[in-house]
């Protein structure tokens, strides 16, 4: 994956749990905040994920 798509996968992560969240205050409704949560968890992964490939030389 390059760093763009990347970049472009942790804003979506970041932009769906703050949607979540929002919708889950709104609503009261327990599975958007746990839906935010995943969110933002997958994203906090993805920021702090080493992703570089050994060379075998």
């Amino acid at each position: 994956m390059t760093k763009t798509q990347r970049g472009i996968v942790l804003v979506f992560l970041i932009v769906a749990a703050i949607a979540c969240y929002m919708v889950g205050s709104i609503v009261g409704l327990g599975l958007f905040i746990v839906l935010g949560l995943i969110f933002e968890l997958m994203f906090w992964f993805g920021l702090f994920s080493n992703n570089k490939k050994s060379n075998p030389d």
